[in-house]
This record gives C-alpha cells, sequence and structure tokens, in this order.
C-alpha cells in the first residue's frame, strides 16, 4: 500500500466521520467527496463502499479493544477490582470523534452494519469473564454471583445504548454511560 494511500484513507474516514455526526447514517459518499474536493473513484480506490467505512472503523475498534482488555488484564499492578474496571470502561480512539448517540439510526438505515456492530459484543467477554473467575477465587467477587449471568446483562444493557437510542434521549455520552454502568455493575458484584 503507498503512503498516499494510507493517508488518503485517513482523510476519506475522517471525512466521513465528520458527515457521520452531522447527518447520521443518511450521509452519501458525494457528501464526503465534497467535503475534501475528492473525486467518487478516490473513493472506490480505497473502500469498496460506504458499509466498508463503517467496516473499517468497526474492525479498528474491536482490534483496540481486545488488545487494550489483554493489556489489561496483564498488568499485575492492577488489583481483579481495578481490572474489571478499566476492561468495562475501555475507550477507543473512535469513540471521542464519533457522535455514538446516532449509531442507533444504523438500525433502519444499514441494519447489516447495525448488526455488525451488535455482533461485536458477542466476543469481547473473554478476560471480564476470567476475571470474575478469578475474583471469586480471591474472594473480592461476591459468592453468589454467576460470571456469564453477570456478562450477558452487561452485554444486554451496553447493546441497549445503541439499540434503544438511549444515549440520545439521556443526554450522557458514551463514556459517561458505560462508566455509570461500571458503577452498578461493580457496585453488586464486588465483596464491600
Amino acid at each position: 500500500m503507498s503512503i498516499y494511500r494510507k493517508d488518503m484513507r485517513g482523510i476519506i474516514v475522517d471525512s466521513f466521520i465528520e458527515e457521520f455526526n452531522l447527518h447520521g447514517p443518511k450521509l452519501t459518499l458525494d457528501d464526503v467527496c465534497a467535503r475534501i474536493h475528492i473525486s467518487k473513484k478516490t473513493i472506490y480506490r480505497n473502500f469498496n463502499s460506504k458499509d466498508d467505512i463503517y467496516v473499517y472503523i468497526l474492525e479498528d475498534a474491536v482490534n483496540q479493544i481486545r488488545a487494550r482488555q489483554e493489556e489489561i488484564y496483564k498488568d499485575e499492578r492492577l488489583s481483579i477490582a481495578e481490572k474489571l474496571r478499566a476492561i468495562l470502561t475501555i475507550e477507543t480512539s473512535w469513540e471521542s470523534k464519533i457522535d455514538l448517540s446516532r449509531l442507533h439510526e444504523l438500525s433502519e438505515e444499514s441494519p447489516n452494519i447495525f448488526a455488525r456492530i451488535l455482533s461485536a459484543y458477542e466476543d469481547s467477554w473473554e478476560y471480564l469473564g476470567k476475571l470474575l473467575v478469578e475474583g471469586l477465587e480471591a474472594g473480592v467477587v461476591k459468592k453468589d454471583v454467576h460470571p456469564k449471568l453477570v456478562i450477558a446483562f452487561l452485554r444486554a444493557d451496553m447493546e441497549a445504548l445503541y439499540d434503544k437510542g438511549l444515549l440520545s434521549e439521556s443526554g450522557l455520552t458514551y463514556t459517561q454511560a458505560i462508566s455509570r454502568l461500571a458503577d452498578f455493575a461493580l457496585e453488586g458484584i464486588l465483596v464491600e
């Protein structure tokens, strides 16, 4: 891949995000082209479609989350409780760029992409599950906590932030909502 292509991909993605923040998923590639004064041909040299740009962002976010989870899990300086909180509140570089309160709009405009976003939550619980089991064994997590049940509730709650448009209704940012969700969850599962 040439440097130009790599740089152009970043420029296209940044413009795409700016247009998404303005217009939501109704944005068009023409909007992106007009913003950065390029032709559609340039976009198609870098991405196959609008959905391809969404997938690029999603896959990068998932990779960031997985890498950060592993890093937190292996950090011996952190207690189990600190690791649980850190894993529950991981932020990607995309969260400060994208208006996540608009993601629920994808359910109608781009249902396949919306389904991919929600399914990304299915695979990101391995380290949390390990920490819950370790916390039970160490007496840090309450004895009556069932790790799979906790994960199922957390996954459903996080998905609901997108699926129901709760972010836009609550006025909370994604980071604020996740932080509050983590507080509620940890209060319920950790030994005082």
